[in-house]
């Protein structure tokens, strides 16, 4: 990965946070056309996904048009909920890998959600762009730069770039 691959047309995987800040930011430097958000019961009675439908709904506001699919994990215990959650981001970002072929990569964010769902959300972006033939990397939202740092494996190593977060639109 030289530079990350057409990420103003990525779908960016995600989970819902405390801070709906950060998902904003996200989506101001990352610029998805798609957007998998995934949820935990916890997060839901905490009224997190709540917080991310009204970042949605001030992105399209703005004119930051894109796609947006829920992955609403339901059970409590993190060994049936990986499980599910691996499977259901997997088919959920394939699906719109299939939607929308050759329209860049996936970009999976590392900034928002707990430990082993993090860990399994990444692998099931990462499998997922793998079998569609996309280019993969992660993101992270530094706030106290005010950017995003693009990752992505490139020959031996990882390649690096920073993107300022601007609300331009």
């Amino acid at each position: 990965m030289s530079q990350p691959p057409e990420f103003h047309t990525a779908i960016l995987v995600a989970s819902v946070s405390g801070d709906p800040i950060v998902l904003a930011k996200l989506l101001h430097a990352v610029r998805p056309a798609q957007l998998v958000l995934y949820s935990t019961p916890e997060a839901r009675r905490r009224g997190w996904e709540k917080n991310a439908r009204s970042v949605l709904e001030v992105c399209a506001a703005r004119g930051l048009g894109l796609t947006a699919g829920f992955v609403r994990l339901e059970v409590e215990d993190t060994q049936t909920q990986g499980r599910w959650m691996s499977r259901q981001i997997f088919q959920t970002v394939d699906s719109f890998c299939a939607a929308h072929l050759g329209r860049g990569g996936v970009a999976f964010d590392c900034t928002t959600g707990q430990g082993i769902l993090r860990i399994l959300g990444y692998d099931a972006a990462r499998r997922a762009a793998v079998a569609r033939q996309r280019p993969f990397c992660t993101v992270y939202c530094d706030g106290d730069r005010n950017e995003v740092l693009f990752a992505g494996l490139a020959g031996d190593g990882w390649q690096f770039e920073a993107r300022p977060v601007r609300f331009d639109c």
